[in-house]
């Protein structure tokens, strides 16, 4: 799994003139009146000024991980490596390979002991081999790629550009960060946010402050 920033437009200064050209009033500097506009502004969820802020991301996951990332595509835009037009490369996603106590819905996990850990290991590494032998044996048949991808498993590797703005990743950092969302995506949503502080840092710690709800 790995998370690559593209491109980042915008700042707090953008988030903040967003707010106050309602009074016709733009800032060439960001102020400590400033910081309070965005703090008010958070916390009473007025949400458009966050989407003059935007950010696209290069994210390599398991196939079973981007399904997850494409429920998210009502607000995140995102284009996926095409397994029709190129032979998928030999990368594989381990899970880290985790027991779950409890009923659906009403679960928790706990470390495996380490000998079944390993023997677990042991099978996903193999069936992840298997698979490409096989794929790449239907190739070598001439099968077309679309369907010979069929065999390889959710935790192949594949890739995605996928870009929002501000408001979009909040709403996308605000499910997927939560401890209950699966490991391979909060490890990207954590990656996200660290962007996120980074390049608006006031914008941040006001989401964080007033409960890092969806806007």
């Amino acid at each position: 799994m790995s998370v690559e920033l593209i491109r980042f437009s915008g700042d707090d200064l953008d988030v903040v003139n967003a707010f106050r050209v309602s009074l016709n009033v733009e800032h060439d500097d960001f102020t400590e009146a400033d910081a309070g506009l965005i703090t008010r502004g958070m916390r009473d969820g007025h949400s458009s000024p966050w989407a003059q802020v935007w950010a696209k991301f290069r994210i390599s996951c398991s196939i079973g991980c981007a399904r997850q990332i494409a429920r998210h595509g009502h607000y995140l835009e995102l284009n996926e490596h095409s397994t029709r037009y190129s032979k998928m490369p030999e990368a594989f996603v381990v899970p880290p390979l985790k027991q779950q106590i409890g009923k659906s819905m009403d679960y928790a996990f706990v470390p495996l002991p380490t000998e079944i850990r390993q023997a677990a290991l042991a099978i996903i590494n193999e069936s992840y081999a298997s698979a490409y032998r096989d794929y790449n044996d239907l190739l070598n048949m001439g099968v077309s790629r679309e369907d010979a991808r069929s065999v390889l498993p959710l935790g192949t590797m594949t890739h995605l550009i996928v870009s929002s703005h501000m408001k979009g990743w909040l709403r996308f950092m605000a499910q997927r960060l939560d401890p209950h969302a699966q490991d391979e995506i909060r490890e990207i949503a954590n990656v996200i946010e660290e962007q996120f502080i980074a390049q608006t840092p006031v914008s941040m710690q006001a989401w964080t402050d007033f409960g890092r709800r969806a806007l």
